[in-house]
């Protein structure tokens, strides 16, 4: 780099003052008429300062960028800014799965992993360290190299390498992309300081978290002996403890598993969820509400340690210690922290209960976040003689790391297309793959389509349309389901509702919040107007309240591959899916009557599913026992059955499998 080039460009994920103030050092000379910096999130503290009334973190950054005329400080934009941004950040999650897919040699050889293994067994430990890894720190990279170089067409990026990260990262990153030229990490002695002031830092947050649960849960002498249990479940939500099998926690209901084998435990995360909805004695009311039914509530946050695993925890945190505040970078310094708390978390879980099987779900279906920790606790059931279960909780429809690289012993999949859009991923780290069904579906929603049919109510036919997210217009946002995404599908639909006015076209907002944002959207006056469009309704339901809408409609759409969607499409009904993903991204594009890309498209489909049903669900009929094997609802009554030992109904569900399985690679 001796050589005078006009302008470097230089883009950066998480801009931290460290980052400023090397590039002003490196850049002190003027090397390069101009050195632009693109950013994507500014400083921690400059945005906690902006909570609290402070000033905006750009404009601060704007000042700061004064201080050195040579160096100029932009903002990377999102949504908006792109053209088919939906596409770029669908492309980015499934980039980023490439890139860990590369990164796993390396993991295994960083000098952190040697004692997640310990803790952990390898397989385990390699999928907690691989998407825990993706969260913090790969795909917010990922998508900003793409958001930068996605605004400036024809540049050449180099990716300015946080000091946490061995250079390898950076180099595959590069290379996956293929959006930036160079990996710059200037090796000066300002950043090797900051390098292990960083180390400490941590490692006195990982004392703070450990004091913190030590101080909150307590120390007793020794844990008394643990009580056998069928199967452990997490506590989601005290409003779902009568079970249904839309909802996460729907094998409490008294029937699929009785009370006295099923053990409940709400976490610490879930504890906070369950007390911001329903206030500070939710965990108590909760307790009382599954105790009434004759469930036992473990609530993580009330399990004290035992003094031995103190002193195993300690001696762990030393050694974790010794090695953040080493010169040698570690891939595992960014999200050991993270890893850190949950394992403080669960740890308690088995050394008071023992539990035969623990169902664990990654994503409880919107009444929890999307979580990484699956290696995390099949590792902390294998150590303690528990079999650890997952359950596809939604529709996948991308090779996104969120849905890849989880370990079980056993994972229960809606059919196999579902394991088929994960591979190789699937094949890494779970040890037996079963299909149940979909879980969203009951045996008296499939009783009553087949009884009733897609009815018609006077020559009227009704379309019900699912949006995805609704984030509030004009606000950064990093989901592919954008605003203008949900706009242009809420345009789609008004167009359709006014040139078929026999047809009554109702929307179901993920949230019901998302009409307030459409509402301050001078663009979509004409689609909110009733008088103009007396065919087009909003349904006023909270996020997961669609079901008995979705019995009655004679058509369904859904923006995206959103799972009530799928749920409609498994019950027979015209489906029509409008996507901005691409065509490449999904399996469900195999289908040419079911996915629309564009509004020509879109209202073809439409018109055809609305005046044709039986010849457009005929056509998608065929690819139903793909998605799922059994079409009959009873998806919990065979994860039940598998978990709690029955054989026969067992060996039914895996015959099963294994037939839909040969059956679709035939295909």
């Amino acid at each position: 780099m001796n050589e005078r080039i006009d302008d470097l460009h230089i883009c950066v994920s998480q801009l931290t003052f460290l980052d400023l103030l090397a590039t002003f050092v490196e850049f002190r000379e003027p090397k390069y008429r101009r050195v632009t910096v693109h950013y994507d999130h500014p400083p921690r503290i400059l945005r906690g300062l902006a909570k609290f009334g402070g000033p905006s973190p750009h404009a601060v950054l704007d000042l700061i960028g004064l201080l050195n005329r040579n160096v100029r400080l932009v903002a990377i934009r999102h949504d908006t800014a792109i053209e088919s941004y939906p596409e770029l950040q669908a492309r980015a999650l499934e980039t980023t799965t490439d890139v860990l897919l590369d990164l796993l040699p390396e993991i295994v050889k960083d000098p952190l992993f040697a004692i997640w293994r310990e803790a952990l067994e390898k397989d385990p430990a390699l999928s907690l360290a691989v998407k825990t890894l993706a969260q913090t720190a790969i795909f917010p990279a990922v998508l900003s190299v793409m958001a930068c170089a996605a605004q400036a067409p024809g540049r050449s990026f180099s990716f300015w390498l946080p000091v946490s990260w061995p250079k390898i990262m950076g180099m595959l990153l590069i290379q996956r992309v293929g959006e930036s030229a160079d990996v710059l990490a200037p090796q000066t002695r300002l950043r090797s300081l900051v390098q292990r002031v960083t180390g400490l830092l941590t490692a006195l947050a990982l004392l703070f978290d450990l004091a913190t649960f030590v101080l909150r849960r307590g120390v007793v002498l020794r844990a008394p002996s643990a009580k056998q249990w069928k199967v452990a479940a997490e506590f989601i939500d005290s409003k779902h403890i009568a079970g249904s099998p839309q909802h996460a926690d729907g094998i409490v209901d008294g029937h699929l598993v009785q009370p006295g084998d099923l053990l409940l435990f709400l976490t610490r995360r879930q504890h906070q969820n369950v007390r911001r909805a329903h206030g500070k004695a939710a965990a108590r009311s909760a307790a009382d509400a599954a105790a009434q039914r004759g469930y036992h509530l473990a609530v993580l946050d009330g399990l004290p340690f035992s003094l031995s695993r103190l002193r195993e925890l300690g001696q762990t945190l030393w050694r974790i210690s010794a090695l953040l505040i080493d010169r040698e970078t570690s891939f595992l310094a960014i999200p050991v922290r993270l890893c850190w708390q949950d394992y403080l978390d669960f740890l308690n879980l088995f050394i008071w209960h023992r539990p035969k099987h623990i169902l664990y779900l990654t994503f409880p279906n919107g009444v929890g976040s999307f979580r990484t920790n699956s290696g995390l606790i099949t590792g902390l059931a294998r150590r303690h003689g528990t079999t650890s279960a997952g359950l596809q909780s939604r529709s996948t429809y991308l090779r996104k790391w969120e849905d890849c690289f989880d370990a079980f012993d056993r994972y229960f999949f809606w059919g196999p297309q579902y394991r088929e859009a994960l591979s190789p991923m699937a094949d890494l780290f779970l040890v037996q793959s079963d299909y149940v069904g979909s879980i969203n579906l009951d045996p008296e929603m499939v009783a009553t389509v087949r009884q009733d049919g897609n009815r018609k109510q006077a020559g009227r036919v009704t379309v019900l349309a699912f949006s995805g997210d609704v984030a509030p217009h004009g606000r950064d946002t990093r989901h592919h389901y954008t605003y203008e995404y949900n706009r242009a599908y809420l345009e789609l639909l008004a167009r359709f509702a006014r040139e078929n006015p026999l047809v009554t076209v109702q929307m179901k907002l993920k949230d019901s919040i998302g009409l307030d944002y459409f509402r301050e959207d001078p663009r979509l006056a004409w689609c909110l107007d009733e008088a103009e469009l007396p065919n087009f309704q909003f349904l006023p339901f909270e996020r997961d309240v669609y079901r008995s809408a979705l019995l009655e409609a004679d058509v369904v759409s859904a923006m995206g591959f959103t799972s009530p969607g799928v749920d409609a499409l498994l019950l027979g009904k015209p489906v029509v899916f409008y996507s901005q993903l691409g065509p490449e991204t999904s399996h469900f594009t195999r289908l040419p009557c079911l996915v629309a890309t564009d509004e020509r498209q879109f209202h073809a489909m439409l018109r055809d599913a609305v005046y044709d049903p039986e010849a457009v669900a005929a056509a998608q009929r065929e690819f139903l026992r793909e998605l799922d094997p059994y079409l009959d609802g009873k998806a919990m009554e065979r994860v039940a059955a598998a978990l709690c030992g029955d054989m026969n109904v067992g060996a039914a569900t895996l015959a099963a499998s294994q037939s839909c399985a040969a059956s679709a690679r035939r295909a």
